[in-house]
Parts: structure tokens; sequence; C-alpha cells
């Protein structure tokens, strides 16, 4: 199973999330999700969401992030990179500049919680940049849809929150989503995010058809445990590994 850490670009400092992607390659992430923080994060949960007002305080430019993305790149350039972006976000920095920048520094993937705009879209998959779709607990049709449009990895909601559990939407929800996915002839990548707190979630998602997860929350508030954060993410990705 691909281990795909998150990254708040910009928290606590620019500087800082560097040495945590740095810290992140070191323990052996496959990929790394990297979001450029939005005006708004309305789309996240509040943790996260705070880390990313803290980081757009600090920093509000755009092209700062992208320069600091592409001395990244240029020091792991087999690392992996899913660049997060909201649709503000996209909108503010052009779909000519993204698409430039993405083909520059071999990023290939944007996953985007609440990208609608239609222009938007098929301007950047005409362009060959894969676009990830997401699906919630919840099933919405739109979501499937979306999905069915898109060209990229699927993301799933990989475990139930407060508020599904009381409308009797439980872990089994996850592969009845995976295998709804698979009998509409989805035969793209599934990757699981959201609610996952131990090794045996990742084993859960495995069972259920999931090929990957993403670890945010999970390993931030390791953020000043170095020796920690890696035990996390290797005990993680331990766990993903198929069984002998």
């Amino acid at each position: 199973m691909k281990t795909i850490c998150y990254l708040a670009c910009g928290y606590p400092t620019i500087e800082k999330s560097l040495e945590m992607a740095e810290a992140y390659v070191q323990a052996g992430c496959d990929a790394i999700e990297w979001c450029l923080p939005p005006k708004d994060p309305y789309v996240d949960p509040p943790y996260i969401g705070a880390k990313l007002r803290q980081a757009r305080r600090g920093c509000a430019d755009y092209e700062v992030y992208l320069k600091e993305l592409a001395a990244f790149h240029k020091k792991f350039p087999r690392v992996e990179i899913i660049l997060l972006l909201y649709q503000e976000t996209v909108l503010e920095l052009t779909t000519e500049r993204l698409i430039a920048y993405c083909r520059e520094h071999g990023i290939d993937t944007i996953l985007s919680g609440n990208l609608s705009d239609e222009t938007v879209r098929k301007e950047l998959m005409g362009s060959g940049i894969k676009l990830a779709a997401s699906i919630n607990y919840t099933m919405y049709p739109e979501e499937f849809e979306l999905v069915c449009t898109a060209n990229g990895f699927v993301y799933v909601q990989a475990m139930p929150s407060p508020e599904d559990l009381k409308a009797g939407r439980g872990r089994e929800t996850l592969k009845m989503i995976i295998d709804k996915l698979r009998e509409m002839g989805v035969d793209r990548p599934v990757y699981c995010g959201v609610g996952i707190r131990s090794p045996q979630d990742i084993t859960f998602i495995r069972e259920s058809g999931g090929q990957g997860f993403f670890l945010g929350s999970t390993i931030m508030q390791y953020y000043e445990e170095p020796e920690k954060l890696a035990e996390t993410i290797r005990a993680y990705k331990e766990a993903g590994k198929d069984p002998i």
C-alpha cells in the first residue's frame, strides 16, 4: 500500500515544514500530499484548518511556496508530490501558471476537495494533469459523477465520523464504496484518508480494498519529536504490507 504523508506547507513556518517533508522522506513515505494554504480552509477539519491559517498568516505569497517546493523537488527528485489545492488557490495561480509549474517539476496529480469549475478541470486534465476525486461516507451521487469525469486516483473517507455513526454509516461503508467504484468500472487507485488513528486501521483499509492511505494529524502531532514521527510513519507503513 502507498504511504502518503500530509504536509501543510508553511506550518509552523516554511522552513520547518520543509524540514518535516525531509523527515517524511527519511522515514520512508511513498508520496507527500503537499497543501498550499488557502485564504479560508473551510473544507478542512478544525485541527488542519488551524494549521493552514497559521501558515497563511506567516506567508500569503504563493510564489514563495512554489519556490520552496521547487527546491525540495531538486533535492528529492524521485519523491512523488500530490498537490492539494483549493479551487480558490488554483484560480489565483491561474491554470496556465499551474500547468507550466507542474510540467517543470514533474508533478502530475492534483487533489482538490472543492474544484468544481468545469473549464478549469478540463484545462488541467487536457494538459495531462491527473485530477483526483473524493468520496465521503455520505456517498452523494455527484461525488461518483465527479469520479467518472476525473482521471486521477480516488480519495475515499477511511473511517466514519461521529455523525456517520449516528446516521448508521459504520466502517463497513468503506468496502461498500470501493466495491461500488469497481462495479462502475473505475480501475484507478483508491487511497483512503481521514480518521486513521492506528496501524490496525491500515489493515482494515487494505482488507476493504484500499491501495494506499494518508497520514495527517496522526503525524503532525509529532513535529517536535522527530524520532517519534519517524517511528510512527514506519509503523503505519509496515501495517500496509501484504501478509505473507
